[in-house]
């Protein structure tokens, strides 16, 4: 929802100047428009315009129950028979009610800073997790690549989240 008001933004802000063209790329998810402003363009991709950690296989969170990490506080490996999509990413639950509550609202469940790393998002890395290393604060789940990383960030959580928010946003636009 948020994107599609960037977009109409950006179409009103180039349509007021005068005539602005848009042209899709090779993806169906880019999209580009152009303003009549000399060297001026904006590029927009939409969907998921954050970055995702993904396995090789794309599955997130090395397929662990994204809602068994709310509902059990605890890691569980998720089943073959159970997958969704959301986000260009799969996901495995352990069971047929983890997923249904996963697709129902999927922006509960879903990792901050794309499944990647809080502590490494303090330097501005993109790191892998370890799906066992996590924590959720706030309604809001968390990872860290490492017990020690996890500790680190903790330490002084409410401002590292602060900052890794910061970073993440700038990461991602």
């Amino acid at each position: 929802m948020k994107l599609s008001l960037i977009v109409l933004t950006a179409c009103l802000l180039t349509a007021n100047v005068g005539d602005a063209t848009e042209s899709r790329l090779e993806h169906p998810t880019q999209l580009r428009l152009r303003s009549v402003q000399p060297g001026a363009q904006i590029w927009i991709k939409e969907g998921a315009a954050a970055k995702i950690n993904s396995d090789k296989n794309g599955f997130r969170l090395k397929g662990y129950d994204a809602v068994a990490y709310f509902s059990a506080n605890k890691v569980v490996k998720g089943s073959v028979k159970y997958e969704s999509f959301y986000q260009e990413a799969k996901y495995r639950f352990s069971s047929t009610t983890n997923k249904a509550f996963f697709n129902k609202n999927p922006e509960r469940y879903v990792p901050q800073y794309g499944g990647f790393c809080a502590d490494g998002l303090l330097e501005g890395k993109l790191e892998d997790i370890d799906p066992t290393v996590f924590f959720i604060r706030q309604g809001k789940l968390y990872f860290c690549s490492s017990r020690a990383e996890l500790k680190t960030f903790r330490a002084k959580e409410e401002d590292d989240i602060v900052a890794a928010n910061r970073n993440w946003l700038q990461l991602v636009h």
